[in-house]
């Protein structure tokens, strides 16, 4: 088995932005990716992978020492399943997905609600309240390199199927591109997956995601 280099520049993409959505340091670039220090409650630190056989993914694996270290690539996650000791645990279903950016117009958000976009240090950040002040719909997005990576999509129960993950999402990807990007990439789950596909989004491939927790 390899890693499928074909799909290395929209991983080259979403490292990048993830990185500046979270704030935190530049990526590294590795013999086989790419290494972020996340440094956060759930994380310590994340391998990103876009070239590689077995042997190699292996021995990334085999060198983590640090609990709640990640390992991420494109990949079909039970054919990999097998590579990783039984210390990694399985994060919950993604997707890779892309799209190209053009200038357009925004989706006005509903009837009662109000959005406000801030943008700070290359991150965009949405948010969608009621006219009451409640929160009901808010993410944001790092743009780096030409990509702008949106992050930490969100609505409240209470709002959703009223049209707000619309709104949101073509506002973070018309502020990508008055900020530079001309291409956007993310990570999915399986609840924003449809959402995405019905904006024009498409599927680069499944992740392989799993997390170290350390020996027993």
């Amino acid at each position: 088995m390899f890693v499928d280099e074909a799909v290395r520049c929209y991983l080259d993409g979403w490292v990048g932005g993830w990185a500046r959505s979270k704030q935190i340091a530049a990526p590294t670039p590795t013999s086989t990716g790419w290494y972020l220090a996340t440094r956060n409650d759930r994380e310590f630190e994340r391998f990103v992978l876009t070239r590689g056989d077995e042997r190699a993914v292996r021995d990334v694996l085999d060198a983590v020492t640090e609990p709640r270290t990640a390992v991420k690539f494109v990949g079909d996650p039970a054919q990999w399943r097998p590579v990783f000791p039984k210390e990694w645990v399985d994060e919950e279903p993604g997707w890779l997905m892309f799209r190209t950016l053009r200038p357009g117009p925004l989706v006005p958000v509903p009837e009662g609600y109000v959005s406000s976009t801030d943008v700070r240090d290359d991150v965009v950040y949405l948010q969608i309240h009621t006219r009451d002040g409640e929160l009901a719909s808010w993410g944001q997005a790092g743009i780096a390199d030409g990509w702008v990576v949106p992050d930490r999509i969100n609505t409240a129960a209470e709002h959703r199927r009223r049209g707000l993950g619309r709104a949101l999402m073509t506002g973070l990807e018309q502020a990508g591109v008055l900020g530079g990007a001309r291409r956007a990439v993310l990570s999915a789950t399986a609840d924003g997956r449809e959402l995405y596909r019905s904006l024009g989004w498409q599927e680069v491939g499944p992740l392989v995601a799993s997390y170290y927790q350390g020996h027993g």
